[in-house]
């Protein structure tokens, strides 16, 4: 039609029509289309598992053969792959025949055998090896037990702790007396002694080690060549440079005199050779030389130093666990594998325990996991309730004046906790007894009666602090008396005592230890 435009009905009716070419299911079929599909997706994963280092086994089994770059990069120091088989496999294509190996053989890593009964014990990292990145600690060994403390908005998180464990900034290790635990700082270490709270951080600039000691014992070991280490205690940063390679004694724990109603903090270094420079928040340096023991005040900023290799600690030569130690630690621990659920049922559990030894321990490691968690301090304040139970009192008892020696607020929080746990006629004696009474006063008739009267109390554990305040003050013995038995001949024999107007033996008062002594 004249006129008519390209494409429009006038057309041919092939003009705009495409070619139409048969699918590939036309041309070979669905069987055939399905079986190319399956040999090309085969080839893809053969040549993805090449390139991503895993072997293909003859019995169609993938074992991963990580190599030692990636062994490095994703496998933490020290441990082996859970499920990583070490064993060789046939590559997927032939390779050309080997030829038989003529020379020596050579030590291999122990990392890398290839060993098909199981896999191969774990490797210790190399002595002085870098901290992994961002870590601010690595555990070396663990003889006893140690947990790893860390904050969850209002809920403290516990873990036990293992060797090999890696800790990030924060971070909050508890050992449980009488445990030793060694950690890598990188080129400083330290070994924690019985209880001991720390808390581990990155060292600041030219620093080789940065923690903040909570509360206890520690040994610090610096490296050959030295370097100063930042110690927080209290709020303050003490800059210590220590002897090359000379270990010296931390200690934290607070000071209390008896009469007073709280301590105050206190660090003491003990060092048994050379010369150590020590600064207060980056303030002018003091050079000490050992042996001394060197008294640092928190509060007041200032140091003091008593010489005598005599007064110093016996673990800064030897901080290995002595025999006795050795047993407990072994009891624990076995106590601790045969135990499940969260800790502080493990330990009220062990509290129960039928070995005197599992008790006593119990009570002392919720003692060091209180100095952290004030919710495991109220536990032991309710030990000084129980009856038949002596050396668990004892034990409590021995925490709680410890408590209280390390501060103001910490002292409010033991008179809380009796407040809450103590029979209401229990409160203000208990109250008194912990917090002692001045040393001029110590044998006035006036406390000799109340200590007396008190050995009459209802509840056991006043009657054991009364007994084990007039035993101090007067230097005697029990007398025959049991608080958790008490008779009217041994009270009639303290009786007499204080009548005669002289219960100190011979006449002569004995020396009385402050209430933030600590045992060992």
């Amino acid at each position: 039609m004249p006129g008519a435009l390209p494409g429009t009905a006038a057309e041919p009716p092939w003009a705009s029509r495409p070619t139409v070419r048969p699918s590939l299911v036309e041309r070979f079929g669905p069987p055939a289309l399905a079986v190319l599909l399956i040999a090309v997706l085969t080839l893809v994963g053969l040549l993805n598992l090449k390139y991503a280092k895993v072997d293909v086994l003859s019995d169609d089994t993938a074992v991963a053969a990580i190599d030692a770059d990636a062994d490095a990069e994703l496998v933490p120091e020290g441990e082996t792959p859970p499920g990583l088989l070490h064993r060789s496999a046939p590559p997927i294509f032939e390779p050309e025949e080997e030829q038989p190996d003529t020379e020596a053989p050579v030590d291999s890593d122990p990392a890398l055998d290839r060993d098909r009964d199981g896999p191969p014990p774990p490797v210790p990292a190399p002595e002085g090896e870098p901290l992994p990145p961002g870590a601010a600690a690595q555990v070396e060994q663990i003889v006893g037990i140690a947990l790893r403390a860390s904050r969850d908005g209002e809920n403290w998180q516990w873990e036990r702790l293992e060797a090999q464990s890696t800790l990030q900034p924060g971070l909050i290790v508890v050992n449980l007396p009488p445990s030793r635990t060694i950690l890598d700082l990188g080129s400083v270490g330290v070994t924690l002694v019985g209880r001991a709270d720390l808390r581990v951080d990155l060292p600041g600039p030219d620093r080789e080690a940065r923690f903040d000691l909570i509360d206890g014992d520690l040994l610090l070991r610096p490296s050959a060549e030295g370097g100063a280490v930042e110690v927080g205690v209290s709020g303050r940063t003490l800059t210590l440079d220590p002897p090359p390679g000379q270990p010296i004694g931390l200690s934290a724990a607070g000071v209390r005199a008896p009469g007073e109603p709280a301590g105050r903090p206190g660090l003491t270094i003990a060092l048994s050779e050379g010369s150590l420079t020590a600064s207060v928040d980056g303030g002018a340096s003091e050079t000490f030389e050992g042996p001394a023991l060197i008294a640092f005040d928190p509060e007041a900023g200032s140091f003091a130093t008593s010489a005598g290799a005599e007064a110093l600690p016996a673990w800064i030569d030897d901080p290995e666990p002595t025999e006795a130690e050795l047993a407990d630690i072994e009891a624990f621990s076995g106590f601790f594998s045969d135990s499940s659920g969260p800790l502080p049922f493990v330990l009220l559990e062990g509290t129960m325990d039928e070995e005197p030894a599992i008790r006593r321990l119990s009570v002392a490691a919720l003692g060091a996991m209180g100095s952290i968690d004030p919710g495991h301090l109220e536990l032991v304040a309710e030990l000084l309730n129980t009856p038949d139970a002596p050396e668990l009192r004892a034990e409590a008892m021995t925490i709680l004046l410890r408590q209280m020696a390390r501060g103001p607020e910490e002292a409010a929080m033991v008179h809380r906790l009796l407040d809450r746990v103590a029979p209401a006629e229990a409160v203000a004696p208990m109250d008194r007894l912990l917090t002692g009474y001045p040393e001029d006063r110590q044998q006035s008739p006036e406390v000799l009666a109340e200590l007396v009267g008190a050995l009459s109390s209802p509840n056991p554990g006043v009657r054991q602090l009364a007994l084990q305040t007039l035993m101090t003050i007067t230097g005697r013995d029990a007398q025959g008396y049991d608080p958790d038995s008490p008779d009217e001949d041994a009270l009639e024999s303290w009786r007499s005592l204080l009548s005669s107007g002289d219960p100190s033996p011979r006449g002569r008062s004995s020396p009385t230890p402050k209430a933030g002594d600590r045992r060992r």
